[in-house]
């Protein structure tokens, strides 16, 4: 049955109005729902102590969105010191995302 359960908030989340919102026009490379979520026992991070946000890259820009309204939340590119290549992972805990680039570089990004 928690498999089932699993499925079906999966697929509440794959046709919520982010999806719909952020897969227009745009190709995403990653995308990372919140890994703190697993301890809720909730991918859409709507439980206590989750974190409703869904984090996708496209080329070099990492994009944050708010999973139930779709709102873009943050936008980071490169770091401090404008180094950019093309994001080809993406990891997201709590309050940071990390992002891997093509020219071997992570950054953390935090979103407090």
């Amino acid at each position: 049955k928690d498999d089932i359960k699993g499925l079906s908030e999966q697929i509440i989340v794959e046709n919520c109005p982010l999806m719909q919102q952020v897969l227009k026009g745009r190709k995403y490379r990653c995308i990372s729902l919140n890994a703190s979520n697993i301890a809720c026992d909730d991918v859409t991070g709507t439980g206590k102590g989750g974190v409703a946000y869904v984090a996708l890259s496209e080329g070099e820009s990492c994009y944050v969105h708010n999973l139930q309204t779709g709102k873009l939340e943050n936008v980071f590119v490169g770091d401090e010191d404008g180094a950019t290549a093309t994001i080809t992972s993406l990891f997201f805990y709590a309050n940071r995302v990390y992002t891997g680039t093509m020219d071997s570089v992570l950054i953390g990004w935090d979103l407090s």
